[in-house]
């Protein structure tokens, strides 16, 4: 027994500063670092703390035997090897929460990262709300540009014959021979178109709008093309009507493409032109505002006592709309108003 006690060391308890476990550590490393068996932790062992219980018989000298080792050689008490080294090397220097340091560090690190992230997600919500605007921005000046006012925009029916259906557009749907949603009934057509420099931007769609027009009168209907004087009449063909056959308006889309607008036109050369031909039915195109009083008279002075139906269209949005309508209503024809994204309707 008394051999037994005189091995026996001191021993110090403490509590491990990350699992809690209480851990018995040689009297020896008081003042020193020694690592928990349970979870790995790094613990600094104070100078002095309560220790167990342990025997008289280990007397002094065992004591101071445990005192004076030296602290340096920690890792050859342990058996811990290099990682105990660096332990009690980082516990010379201040830093024996070494582990708690480490942890806070991807802490700190994970933190940067959600900020990042936060940053990220708020530069991706930015772009998202600009490009929201600009497509909205985008359908309001699509929806202006193809609605083409709401005074010029819708088509507008007066004279004799009845106001077609309306579809969704405001377009006049028309089955059969029609220019611009109004009905040709008649055996025979003249379409006087002006070509000044007034009907510019809805010029190219007008001839389009004819020749769709043309095709959809049939082989046993005729018809002509006449452009307003500006310094000469051009017209297709030279003289009197053809037949609406495929051959025909292709050769008359030929005639008319290279026609491009110039200076200042006048309607009545080219009306008495298109009378001369005795047609059932005339319709008369342009974009042109200004027309006044001074227009209806020399187009009913063109008429003379004729019977010809005139059928009018002010093209765009502006035009004339008073000095058009009221030699549609004079003549027995048809007025209709045509704004520019209505015009897509009839050259598709």
């Amino acid at each position: 027994m008394g051999r037994e006690n005189k091995n026996q060391k001191a021993m110090i308890r403490i509590s491990c500063t990350d699992c809690d476990a209480v851990l018995e550590i040689d009297d020896a490393f008081a003042g020193g670092v020694c690592r928990c068996k349970h979870c790995g932790t790094i613990q600094t062992v104070p100078k002095e703390l309560k220790r167990a219980a342990t025997p008289m018989a280990a007397g002094v000298k065992g004591v101071k035997a445990a005192e004076e080792k030296p602290k340096a050689l920690v890792h050859q008490a342990t058996g811990a090897g290099a990682l105990d080294e660096l332990a009690h090397v980082v516990a010379s220097s201040g830093l024996a929460g070494a582990h708690h340091v480490q942890r806070e560090a991807h802490r700190a690190e994970a933190r940067g990262n959600n900020r990042k992230r936060m940053v990220l997600m708020g530069v991706g919500a930015v772009v998202l709300v600009l490009l929201g605007a600009a497509v909205t921005y985008w359908v309001m000046r699509s929806g202006r540009a193809t609605g083409g006012g709401q005074q010029n925009g819708a088509a507008e029916v007066v004279g004799k014959v009845a106001e077609p259906k309306k579809v969704g557009s405001g377009v006049a749907a028309v089955k059969g021979p029609s220019f611009m949603g109004v009905a040709l009934k008649g055996p025979s057509v003249v379409y006087v178109l002006d070509r000044g420099q007034g009907t510019v931007e809805t010029f190219d769609s007008m001839k389009a709008a004819v020749i769709n027009s043309a095709a959809s009168l049939g082989v046993e209907r005729k018809f002509a093309v006449i452009f307003w004087e500006t310094d000469t009449i051009i017209a297709w063909p030279g003289e009197g009507l053809r037949a609406a056959t495929e051959q025909n308006v292709n050769e008359c889309r030929g005639a008319v493409t290279d026609v491009y607008c110039l200076g200042q036109s006048k309607v009545g050369p080219a009306l008495e032109k298109a009378i001369a031909q005795n047609p059932a039915e005339i319709v008369l195109a342009t974009g042109k505002g200004g027309l006044d009083e001074q227009f209806v008279n020399a187009v009913m002075a063109a008429r003379k006592s004729g019977s010809v139906k005139i059928h009018t269209f002010c093209l765009g949005n502006g035009g004339s709309v008073e000095a058009m309508k009221a030699v549609a209503t004079k003549t027995g024809g048809e007025f209709r108003a045509i704004g520019t994204g209505e015009l897509r309707e009839f050259v598709e």
